[in-house]
């Protein structure tokens, strides 16, 4: 009869100390995936690019500096000197140029006064590489500090790019910085007062006219009531002539128009001095015998 013994832990690890065993932990999946996986790994330094420059003149890029608070323009030209292989170069370091210009916030130039960045490149008379040539113009004059050959040895034409690419960046931070001019806020004009006369207008003119007309009534009908009475005798009968009753309705009348008259000036005159030039006023004269 077999009798089953259940060995703990303990007793596990005095059996493999007696025999001289280490007993190491087994590996978890963790690290076994970290181990043996080349996409979780430590990342490994970059492999530097084989273009290798001259001493003093290699396009990195640029350090960062302070913030810019004005406009910068430029305009990208790009010329190689590489036989069958220039439109190729020149069109795919354009596309990476004006890229980088877009990101860097470089607006493009709008007339000739605004800087051009100019990229040389040719190949070297060994045939072991390229030689670049970059700068910041103004006109014909090279800005400070903006200029520069680099070379790249042993370049395939992507690494050649990258390297065009590298010395457009070295010279952006070289490139003016337009600082917008502020402008003023237009100062309001002081109001002064308004001395001149307004210009009549229709009620006005209308009561000048009636005025006129009313002021004749009057002179007529003075004129009138003035005369005396005249008597005329014919031999047959005897006529008593009287002007003072056609003369008092005619005084009357011409009163009372050249009273419309004169409501119709202040009228005027109200609506100059108020500015209600849109206030269409209705007077009527009245009348009163």
């Amino acid at each position: 009869m077999m009798r089953r013994v259940m060995a703990s832990p303990r007793v596990l690890a005095a059996i493999f100390a007696a025999l001289g065993l280490a007993a190491t932990p087994l590996p978890s999946h963790a690290e076994v995936r970290a181990a043996g996986s080349p996409s979780d790994a430590e990342p490994q330094a970059e492999r530097p690019v084989g273009a290798q420059t001259e001493p003093a003149s290699t396009p990195t890029s640029a350090p960062g500096g302070p913030v810019r608070t004005g406009v910068v323009r430029a305009e990208l030209v790009i010329e190689a000197l590489l036989g069958d292989d220039s439109a190729n170069i020149t069109e795919r370091s354009r596309v990476r140029g004006e890229a980088l210009l877009r990101n860097q916030e470089v607006l493009p130039a709008r007339d000739a006064d605004d800087p051009r960045i100019r990229i040389r490149i040719e190949a070297k008379a060994d045939g072991s590489g390229y030689r670049c040539r970059y700068g910041a113009y103004r006109g014909d004059a090279v800005i400070a500090g903006s200029d520069g050959v680099s070379v790249c040895e042993l370049c395939t034409q992507a690494e050649l790019v990258d390297h065009v690419e590298a010395a457009i960046e070295r010279v952006v931070p070289r490139l003016p910085v337009e600082v917008p001019v502020p402008v003023p806020a237009p100062t309001p004009a002081p109001r002064t007062p308004d001395t001149s006369r307004a210009p009549w207008g229709v009620l006005g003119k209308t009561g000048i006219g009636v005025t006129g007309a009313g002021m004749i009534g009057v002179v007529a009908g003075a004129v009138l009531v003035s005369r005396p009475t005249g008597i005329r005798d014919s031999g047959i009968d005897r006529q008593q002539t009287d002007y003072r009753t056609p003369g008092i309705v005619v005084l009357s009348i011409g009163l009372g128009v050249a009273v419309a008259g004169v409501a119709l000036i202040l009228v005027d005159r109200y609506r100059a001095r108020r500015g209600r030039a849109g206030t269409t006023w209705r007077a009527a004269p009245v009348l009163r015998f």
